[in-house]
């Protein structure tokens, strides 16, 4: 039997296209590829049509907090994790923007909206 488990779904804002469908699926196969501890899981996509139009799903691990929550809760070291996390995953280096949101993400245990 398949263990249950919650997930966090995003919905891309641009509707899909022909000329955006080869930026995401680049995007796609790169979060395919992540594998860190302080990055969010990604599982998968699916497709949301309504009202005759497409946008893309992303499927990833749900997180126990949001970033409001664990700021106020734990003031003493979200700043710290922050500056060191900035400075060691993104210093000198270009990094995909996607990335650097989904390792504060996970870092943060941030928790998107469904």
């Amino acid at each position: 039997m398949a263990r249950k488990q919650p997930v966090a779904l995003k919905v891309c804002k641009e509707l899909l296209d022909a000329t955006n469908a080869s930026l995401i699926m680049a995007e796609v196969e790169l979060l395919r590829k992540l594998e860190h501890p302080h990055i969010v899981k990604f599982y998968g996509t699916s497709l949301l049509k309504k009202d005759g139009t497409i946008r893309v799903m992303l499927v990833m691990e749900k997180c126990k907090e949001n970033l409001k929550s664990h700021i106020f809760g734990h003031p003493e070291s979200a700043l710290q994790s922050l500056l060191f996390s900035l400075n060691k995953y993104v210093g000198g280096r270009k990094r995909s923007l996607l990335l650097w949101c989904s390792y504060i993400n996970r870092e943060l245990s941030i928790g998107i909206s469904s």
